[in-house]
């Protein structure tokens, strides 16, 4: 398993459709946003998961994570966790 950068996966998610709203250390006020320098040193990717576009993805009461990004996540060295029914994050491994 190869495991890609949080740039290169915050692009990808993007090309899905997925709006990425930061780091993981911004969520929690730990980092400045997007800061190049510092942010693969973060380990995570913040995702507002409760969108009307999020549907089809993210359901924290129904399917939970598609299975399509569940195995998206895995195959390039990530896993997803709920920080609560409207936010999601990915996290490396």
């Amino acid at each position: 398993m190869n495991q890609i950068t949080l740039r290169k996966m915050s692009e990808l998610l993007e090309k899905k459709g997925i709006k990425v709203c930061g780091t993981a250390e911004e969520f929690y006020g730990d980092s400045d946003r997007w800061n190049d320098d510092n942010m693969e040193n973060d380990r995570g990717l913040w995702i507002a998961a409760d969108e009307s576009y999020c549907f089809p993805f993210f359901d924290y009461y129904g399917h939970g994570v598609d299975e399509s990004l569940e195995k998206f996540a895995d195959d390039n060295g990530y896993y997803w966790e709920w920080n609560d029914p409207g936010t999601i994050m990915i996290w490396k491994h």
